[in-house]
């Protein structure tokens, strides 16, 4: 058995199996390829050096643009909305959502990021559990 790379189609080829194997393809050790798979399950990128063979980076996380942020921001104040409903915290109805006050906190915080939102990875406030009466 002998596997190769190939950086065309960023796929490994065995002989055993395959029996087509892409002309820029490359061999690789069994050690290496156990070494590239983990690499990857550990969450790095596979891809090709110069040369073509197969080497581990790290994955690049973009970070959020202010615009992107504003726009989750907006989602989730969008996902509550219901929640600001007079008549849903209001204690004549039945069932009626006891934690309004919980509501109004979160969405004050996500409102902030809403107005003035920034670039970055945010730490987002987390949403309080629905608690009916």
């Amino acid at each position: 058995m002998t596997i190769y790379y190939a950086s065309s189609t960023g796929g490994f080829y065995n002989t055993d199996i395959n029996t087509v194997i892409p002309l820029d393809a490359v061999e690789i050790t069994e050690e290496n390829y156990q070494t590239l798979l983990n690499g990857q399950s550990s969450g790095q990128v596979i891809t090709a050096d110069a040369q073509g063979y197969p080497i581990l980076i790290n994955r690049v996380v973009p970070i959020p643009t202010a615009e992107e942020n504003k726009a989750t921001a907006s989602s989730l104040l969008t996902a509550t909305d219901w929640t600001t409903i007079a008549d849903v915290a209001n204690p004549i109805n039945s069932p009626y959502l006891t934690n309004q006050a919980e509501f109004i906190a979160y969405r004050n915080e996500i409102r902030k990021i809403a107005v003035y939102p920034t670039d970055g990875n945010l730490i987002w406030s987390i949403i309080p559990k629905v608690i009916w009466l």
